[in-house]
């Protein structure tokens, strides 16, 4: 809680309201909007330790050694399998971004997802609330094939319900389910970090809620993904509007090669 506290530490981060239950301080929660796919308003709703959705990274981010220590950069997933970086083409344009490939059985769908750092939720983005921007699931029984592979379409997930890892068709936005944060903390501080092609957001979080570095945040999909092995697309923006790359934040070395589409 010291380090939930330090956050709100000034003005500009603080907008919570404390109230006292039961004798203890506690977070207070204030209105989300309605529409998830709208900006956060400036007041935050913070997650406490055993409220449902609150994952304390030690125990939900098995991956977390890799936590550069007071930096609070937290690999968001397995870095196992890296399958695209910042400087690969994607057509005619630029990746700008890190595709982290699911692992385990199934391709790792179903797996959970983690903030890399200290954050408010600005945006969140699934098919159920838009699909026309979104895209819609693919709810159909039995298996689709991904990169040779033989998946599942949906599953049963404790704590989510039944889950569809798949879409019939990509939405005008092509991320599938997304889940958007700005950094509080640490070297990506006003940065916003995008979470693409999840299968689900975690069901406890709400734009405007404050997540930890490490905490659950949702689960691996591919949704909006055609061909390729599932996996979460994960992009930084900072403050300035301009795209970086996210290896040097995860321990990778940086990609430094520059995408020049053939004419």
């Amino acid at each position: 809680m010291d380090r939930l506290n330090r956050l709100l530490s000034t003005p500009r981060k603080t907008a919570t309201l404390w109230a006292i239950c039961a004798g203890a301080v506690a977070f207070a929660a204030c209105a989300a909007p309605q529409q998830h796919h709208q900006s956060a308003p400036p007041s935050y709703r913070m997650l406490v330790r055993g409220e449902p959705g609150f994952n304390a990274p030690a125990v939900h981010a098995p991956h977390a050694e890799r936590n550069l220590g007071a930096a609070r950069v937290v690999p968001p997933y397995s870095l196992e399998r890296v399958i695209s970086t910042f400087g690969d083409c994607r057509g005619r344009r630029q990746h700008n971004g890190i595709d982290l490939a699911g692992v385990g059985d199934d391709a790792g769908l179903g797996t959970p997802i983690f903030s890399m750092t200290d954050a408010v939720v600005t945006l969140i983005g699934r098919p159920e609330d838009d699909p026309d921007a979104f895209g819609t699931y693919d709810k159909r029984p039995g298996h689709t094939e991904r990169a040779g592979r033989l998946l599942p379409r949906s599953a049963e997930i404790p704590g989510y319900g039944k889950v569809y890892f798949f879409t019939r068709k990509p939405g005008r936005w092509r991320s599938g389910v997304v889940i958007a944060t700005r950094a509080l903390s640490g070297p990506l501080e006003g940065h916003q970090i995008r979470y693409m092609h999840m299968a689900a957001i975690h069901p406890s979080l709400a734009v405007g809620d404050l997540v930890l570095a490490g905490q659950e945040i949702g689960l691996m999909g591919g949704t909006a993904i055609a061909t390729s092995s599932p996996h979460v697309h994960i992009d930084i923006e900072d403050p300035q509007g301009r795209r970086v790359d996210v290896a040097p934040f995860l321990g990778l070395e940086p990609d430094t090669k520059v995408c020049r589409p053939k004419r």
